[in-house]
């Protein structure tokens, strides 16, 4: 993570740790198998740019049943990081759901020396009810209870 960093310390444009990686940085007890990043339409092309060596499928769009995305992989020293943007959700009834924006979610969070950018927990939170993966969404519940912060709608 620290590489990352020093590679897109410059960026232009607003980027984030999402997924597992992001949860685990913010207190939720979850295992990490690979690097989320998500930015934007633009900011995707400029990590992808920052990072070319370490390409291994460059951005492209690609969809499944509940979620479409561009998408891109990179690989540095074994890990699998996966580079997103213009995140789409199916709902049941309501079609695609697209992002919100995702600077006005970004926070950063101090892990030893230096500043991850990661998702809001709660928007987070959403975004995997919304996907109806459970598993994750009790570890957030979890965490929030283990911190003592509730937000007034996050449980309903």
């Amino acid at each position: 993570m620290r590489f990352i960093l020093s590679r897109l310390e410059n960026l232009a444009y607003p980027w984030a740790v999402t997924g597992s990686l992001g949860l685990y940085i913010q207190g939720v007890e979850v295992d990490v198998h690979d690097i989320d990043l998500q930015s934007s339409k633009e900011g995707v092309f400029a990590i992808e740019d920052a990072l070319a060596e370490y390409v291994v499928r460059k951005v492209e769009y690609l969809e499944s049943k509940k979620i479409r995305s561009f998408l891109g992989e990179l690989n540095i020293d074994g890990i699998k990081i996966e580079i997103m943007r213009e995140l789409q959700k199916e709902l049941p009834g309501s079609g695609w759901k697209s992002s919100n924006d995702l600077s006005a979610f970004i926070h950063w969070v101090k892990v030893d020396e230096f500043f991850v950018p990661v998702l809001d927990l709660e928007m987070e939170y959403k975004a995997y009810r919304m996907l109806g993966r459970e598993e994750k969404v009790e570890k957030i519940r979890a965490a929030f209870r283990k911190i003592g912060l509730v937000a007034s709608n996050l449980f309903l």
